[in-house]
Parts: C-alpha cells; sequence; structure tokens
C-alpha cells in the first residue's frame, strides 16, 4: 500500500510539471484542423462537377437529381409575348372602313348614333315635374316635319306647338269678348296643323288645364282630323273664371319640349319678375320659342313689361292687342 501511494504521488508531480499554456495550444490547434477539414469538404446534396457561370438573378429547378438553371437571358420578355397577342388579335379583326364599301350601311351614320337612346329619354318626365307636382308630358318624340301657324299676326315655325291661354274672369269681361277672340284665334291655328306636326292646348287661371282627349298623363297630340275635331270641342267648352297664376301654366308648357309656345294673357297682374323669367329660361331646357299675346283695354301697352320681357329672353316675339276693338263674328 505504501508502495502504491508513492507511485500515485509520483504521477501527481509528473502532471504538475506541464505548463497550461501548452495544454491550451494543443486544444485550439486541434480545433483549427476540424474547421479547415469541414469548410473543404462540398455541401451535402449540391453536385460538385457543375460548371462556373455568371453570377446574377437565377432560378434553379431540381427534378429527378437533374438541376437546371435558368438565367435572365433565357426568359422571354412579357412585353414582347403581350405585343405578338395583341398584333394577332389586331390584324385577325376586319377593316370596318372595308366592311362599309363591300356593305352599304353596315355602320351607323352620325344621326342614327345621335338619336340612340333618345325614344325613352322622350318618355322621361323632368325632375322639376317631379318636385313641383305639376302634371307634366312626355319630352318631344322624334322629328316630325316643320310648319308655320300664327296667333293674332305672330307667326312660329316648327313641329310641336303648345298654346297657353288666360282664361281668368278678367278675360270673361267685355261681354265675354277677350276669351271667345282667343278662341277663333287658336282654332283658326290649329286648322293649319297637319299630321306631321304635334300640338297641345292649355288654359289656366288659378291651375292649368291640358287637353286630354284620351285621358291620362297630358302630352303632344298629333294634328289629325279627328284629334282636331276633339280639341274644339274641349276649345268651345273652356269657361273664364277665377284668379290668375302664370308660372304653373309656362312650366307645363315647356316640359313639352315644344318648338313655338304662344301665350296670351291680359293680367298685368300677378307679374312675372325677373327672378321668375331665370326660372322659366332654366326650365326651357329645349329653348322653345315664346312668344307673348298681351290684351288689355288700352289704346297701347305700357313700358317693357315681363310679357315683352318673356318674349325677348326666349328668342320670341310680342303683340299687344286692345280687346275693346273686339267684336264677335
Amino acid at each position: 500500500m505504501q508502495t502504491r501511494q508513492l507511485k500515485y504521488g509520483e504521477f501527481e508531480e509528473q502532471s504538475k510539471g506541464i505548463p497550461a499554456w501548452v495544454l491550451s495550444a494543443i486544444f485550439h490547434f486541434v480545433i483549427v484542423l476540424l474547421a479547415a477539414f469541414l469548410i473543404r469538404s462540398p455541401a451535402k446534396g449540391i453536385p460538385t462537377d457543375e460548371p462556373d457561370r455568371t453570377v446574377g438573378i437565377a432560378l434553379v429547378k431540381q427534378e429527378q437529381k437533374k438541376t437546371e438553371y435558368i438565367t435572365e437571358s433565357d426568359q422571354v420578355e412579357p412585353n414582347e409575348s403581350s405585343a405578338n397577342s395583341s398584333n394577332a388579335v389586331r390584324d385577325a379583326l376586319p377593316d370596318l372602313n372595308q366592311l362599309d364599301e363591300q356593305m352599304p350601311g353596315f355602320l351607323p351614320n352620325d344621326d342614327d348614333i345621335g338619336n340612340i337612346g333618345t325614344e325613352l329619354g322622350d318618355q322621361l318626365v323632368g325632375a322639376d315635374g317631379f318636385l313641383d307636382g305639376i302634371a307634366t308630358g312626355p319630352r318631344k318624340v322624334g322629328s316630325t316635319g316643320q310648319t308655320t301657324t300664327e296667333v293674332f299676326g305672330i307667326e312660329g315655325t316648327g313641329t310641336n306647338f303648345v298654346y297657353v291661354f288666360d282664361r281668368s274672369g278678367s278675360m270673361a269681361g267685355f261681354d265675354g269678348r277677350p276669351l271667345a277672340a282667343a278662341k277663333a284665334e287658336l282654332i283658326e291655328s290649329l286648322d293649319s296643323l297637319g299630321p306631321n306636326q304635334q300640338f297641345q292646348i292649355i288654359f289656366y287661371n288659378e291651375r292649368p288645364r291640358a287637353f286630354t282627349p284620351h285621358g291620362g298623363r297630358p302630352k303632344l297630340i298629333k294634328g289629325t282630323e279627328k284629334n282636331k275635331r276633339l280639341a274644339k270641342k274641349f276649345v268651345a267648352g273652356i269657361p273664364g273664371g277665377g284668379a290668375t297664376r302664370h308660372m304653373p301654366a309656362l312650366k307645363m308648357a315647356v316640359d313639352f319640349a315644344p318648338d313655338i309656345v304662344f301665350f296670351l294673357t291680359d293680367a298685368a297682374e300677378p307679374i312675372i319678375s325677373d327672378a321668375d323669367l331665370k326660372v322659366i329660361d332654366r326650365w326651357n331646357r329645349n329653348a322653345a320659342n315664346i312668344h307673348s299675346i298681351e290684351f288689355g283695354p288700352a289704346a297701347a301697352p305700357a313700358g317693357d313689361n315681363f310679357l315683352k320681357k318673356l318674349a325677348r329672353f326666349n328668342g320670341g316675339k310680342y303683340v299687344y292687342k286692345n280687346v275693346t276693338l273686339f267684336k264677335f263674328k
């Protein structure tokens, strides 16, 4: 036992004789060797016999242990492909000019294009009509041919005509001569219209009353002989009476989108103000010519009244008639 302890003691003395820096150097040398070995070994799964390629963006496609590289130079430009497709579609389309030469009428003319949607649009009631609650007719339907007619010497040329005549209590004065003269002039004007023209008649006092021979919403009526006979009965049955409101009747008239409006009244009051004239201008979307006929007991009108302005601002004419000179026929 003593000898073994001495040998162990001798071993400890020998171990203590190796310097610590020597052990550290050996340890670091082994680490460096291992690192160098690992760096020199190729990565697992990546082939070592592939040729060097130019550095850049590349797509790698692996299929059954075969690696394929697709570089930028191998890709087709998208713009070129799109351009080729567009050219192919364009080449496949027929030349419209050649088709129109080979097939006359194949392409619509300017008139056809301009009339697209007008039939539907003509049936729509203006928004102002909904807001004001005033009965309004459809817009003008088609073009039917022009003619010239007149009321108390004022001529109007167009296709669609609206007569707006005052029937208030004052028109029944002077033994009813103003209203009778107005009716006679209106009927004479109607006689000059034919089936290629359209018309509407509005008599008004506090409210407008339109000619509706077939019932329903008021609209423009063709100038056939039957319709004119019905119109004459309507005119003959209109009595005079009541107060006067101009604006609702004018609103209804221009909503028919006529070419010509003949507006007749003997009412100096209420006046149509300059602000009202601007409203009428906004309502008159079809730019109808509004002709004004004024009845009065004086020899001549005084000053530049609202009826003269109404006609002037709407491309119409003005005439004054002295009711004391009217005689029954």
